[in-house]
């Protein structure tokens, strides 16, 4: 007997938000829908294939970056709005490469959270 399934239809999201949680050892980008809120796509240089200390370098999150706008596709996104985390190297290429890949960056904001005098700081390494 022949079972007859739905299709599951993608949605179409015109307005995302892309995450980016930049650190000094990897890239985490995730994609939000704007209206739900509910995770569209997220990509990582780890994902796309790179391990160890290569995940650190701009050139990683540049590919993750192009992963995470070739996934978008699917959903017929438009515009996005890309929310900054951390001060890691992939921000600047992950940024460039959604902007050439033809998304138009409608804002760009940077909520990287540093204490007001918390808790003390590790010791310097010295070498």
């Amino acid at each position: 007997m022949v079972r007859v399934t739905k299709r599951s239809k993608k949605e179409i999201h015109s307005h995302v938000m892309v995450h980016i949680s930049s650190s000094s050892n990897n890239t985490i980008m995730t994609a939000f829908s704007d209206k739900t809120k509910a995770v569209v796509a997220w990509s990582s240089p780890g994902a796309v294939g790179f391990k160890g200390a290569r995940k650190a370098t701009p050139f990683a999150s540049q590919a993750a970056a192009e992963d995470l706008s070739n996934k978008m596709d699917g959903f017929s996104v438009k515009s996005i709005s890309i929310i900054f985390r951390g001060l890691g190297n992939g921000r600047d290429a992950a940024l460039k490469t959604f902007q050439t890949r033809g998304f138009m960056v409608k804002t760009i904001a940077d909520r990287t959270s540093f204490p007001f005098n918390g808790v003390r700081m590790r010791r310097r390494r010295r070498v």
